[in-house]
């Protein structure tokens, strides 16, 4: 076993260009110095055999989609002291002596991997990048997975989240680490709402201990209630914005990724990584708020188009909903601009 493997779960690629994708992928985490390791059922993993991908394999009983459980036990029984997991459709930027600086930080600590998206011009797009990398002391890890599987939405979220509830340091990584080539999502509406929902509990249950950081709670939406026990897609929508915002803001990069000679090429590049991770939350914001207001005033032309006597109570609603809709969208606005806004103190404080 890797003294630094990466685990991930691997789907087999159906064609040429998946796999070519998934060759390079691979060969950027080696190239940063770390191993792969793939958790995956029988079936695909002797499928993947036959790719000849240089990697180690965690078999698993059944194929599928892992849950985060599954892998956790993976690197439990592989004894190493630190690991990593990792999307296998991520690519790495090879900074000089990546595992030796993240690995000399990792006592009782977890390190987080943001993406940036590229779209076919290879440009970053206005998706929210995410969190796909984690590297960790396998001391820190969570009793269980919540229920949560891997490239599923919200365990992103979660997982970093349970791992302080378990007494794990936090920091997120500034400096850009990951590229992702854009893709439509593999998860429906229904899949986001259920697993943003198991999210919603794991925060409540942290509130009701107690020991809940004050700076989190603050980020929590107005509106949302830690009595409500469920969640409605609107709301959820809004919380999407909670814990990677105080991820940053509050559990920054402490540790160096580079070397000591390259200090102010780091800086550069944490001040840069913090522009793009939040100018990619404000345009996403601002498609969302226009989406909503469009569709607002889609249904407000399509009532004020008819004669009929019924749709004047319809009307009226759509009227007072658009209202809504639009204070709700300027209000998220201004809360995201003022909580997604970088400072100086965010670079130097770990904010707990």
């Amino acid at each position: 076993m890797s003294s630094f493997p990466l685990f991930t779960s691997i789907k087999p690629p159906a064609d040429a260009g998946e796999l070519a994708h998934l060759r390079d992928c691979l060969e950027s985490w080696r190239a940063a110095g770390f191993d792969a390791v793939a958790v995956n059922g029988p079936k695909e993993t002797e499928r993947l055999r036959k790719f000849d991908l240089g990697i180690e394999f965690a078999p698993l009983p059944n194929d599928g989609k892992p849950r985060i459980g599954a892998i956790f036990s993976a690197i439990r029984r592989s004894g190493v002291r630190f690991a990593g997991i990792i999307n296998s459709d991520c690519k790495i930027v090879r900074y000089p002596n990546l595992v030796a600086n993240l690995g000399a930080a990792l006592d009782r600590t977890l390190l987080l991997g943001w993406r940036i998206d590229l779209g076919p011009d290879h440009k970053p797009t206005t998706r929210r990048g995410g969190f796909d990398a984690f590297f960790f002391d396998a001391n820190i890890l969570p009793p269980d997975d919540g229920g949560f599987s891997i490239a599923e939405p919200w365990w992103d979220h979660w997982f970093p989240l349970a791992c302080e509830m378990h007494g794990a340091r936090i920091e997120t990584l500034a400096a850009p680490l990951l590229t992702h080539r854009d893709h439509p999502e593999k998860w429906s509406e229904q899949d986001f709402v259920r697993a943003g929902r198991r999210f919603w509990s794991l925060l409540q249950c942290w509130h009701r201990r107690g020991d809940m950081p004050k700076s989190l709670r603050e980020k929590i939406p107005a509106g949302l209630q830690f009595g409500s026990n469920t969640l409605s897609l609107e709301q959820l929508g809004r919380l999407t914005a909670a814990a990677p915002i105080w991820l940053f803001q509050c559990r920054p990069q402490a540790v160096a990724i580079m070397t000591p000679e390259a200090d102010e090429l780091e800086t550069i590049l944490r001040f840069g990584g913090h522009f793009i991770y939040h100018k990619l939350y404000d345009e996403a914001e601002l498609a969302y708020v226009r989406a909503e207001l469009a569709h607002a005033r889609a249904g407000l032309a399509q009532m004020r188009n008819s004669t009929s006597w019924r749709m004047t109570a319809p009307l009226r609603r759509t009227v007072i909903a658009a209202r809504e809709i639009a204070t709700r969208s300027r209000i998220r606005w201004v809360q995201l601009r003022q909580w997604s806004r970088p400072s100086d103190r965010a670079l130097a404080s770990s904010g707990r």
